[in-house]
């Protein structure tokens, strides 16, 4: 399989080769396997991270991403995403991610992780990842209820949830809200705390509950994972992305793996 051609256009500008992994989204009708996210630190945009990071974006995107530029002197890894098959259009959707080096950087909004553009078919939408923390059950509760998953997926969302509420060390949650849509997700960041087994089997609870007659599920399911999305498309389809395939160094220029 060849590198979409986003792809190719973002590594030519890119001021070094990224880490580059890989995601799957999983949908009622469809999987989408061609996702993929290239990571590179701030140094890699020395020595005027700042403006060199807004130029390489705004040419991968088309579009003016001016409205990163308040957070960017907290930033110090920059991400930049493509699915070839999201927004039905011609064009794959890209994406743009300023990560905060902590979450309480700016006082105005103590609790951003990230803050992101899409772009897909020519429109632009500004993303914020907020830091959701898992106290209890009830906070689970509280914001799944905001995401209004179908009753089967959310009953697999919920186990999963209340797992991590019981756990010692809990990954990070996340509240994610796309601005101008009625997108919204809940994002789970195991790349500190990889799944367990049990955890895996809950994964793959969720999986079934949104598509149960596909045998395949177990294929894409690991403790490797990195990171985890359940939840609302802007279309109003249910979700669930799983993050964390890596691409070998010796690929990242070549073909996908």
């Amino acid at each position: 399989m060849t590198d979409d051609p986003a792809l190719i256009h973002l590594l030519s500008i890119l001021p070094s080769t990224p880490l580059r992994a890989g995601s799957v989204k999983f949908t009622q009708d469809s999987v989408s396997d061609g996702r993929v996210l290239c990571t590179l630190p701030r140094a890699a945009f020395a020595p005027q991270s700042t403006r060199r990071f807004i130029e390489i974006s705004e040419a991968f995107t088309g579009i003016s991403c001016s409205a990163l530029l308040p957070i960017l002197p907290q930033c110090e890894l920059f991400h930049f995403g493509i699915d070839p098959q999201g927004g039905g259009g011609r064009n794959s959707v890209r994406k743009v991610y300023a990560e905060l080096s902590t979450t309480d950087s700016i006082s105005s909004d103590p609790a951003l992780n990230y803050l992101a553009l899409k772009i897909s078919d020519g429109r632009s939408l500004l993303t914020h990842y907020r830091n959701h923390p898992m106290q209890d059950r009830d906070t689970a509760l509280a914001l799944l209820e905001g995401i209004r998953l179908p009753y089967s997926l959310r009953s697999a969302a919920e186990a999963l949830m209340f797992w991590l509420v019981e756990q010692a060390t809990a990954p990070d949650v996340l509240d994610v809200v796309e601005h101008g849509s009625t997108r919204r997700s809940i994002d789970i960041n195991f790349s500190d705390h990889s799944l367990t087994t049990h955890g895996v089997t809950l994964l793959h609870d969720v999986l079934t509950a949104l598509r149960p007659s596909d045998a395949r599920l177990a294929d894409f399911l690991c403790t490797k994972i990195s990171h985890l999305a359940i939840g609302i498309s802007g279309a109003g389809q249910a979700f669930v992305t799983l993050y964390g395939f890596p691409v070998p160094p010796d690929n990242q220029r070549g073909a996908n793996a």
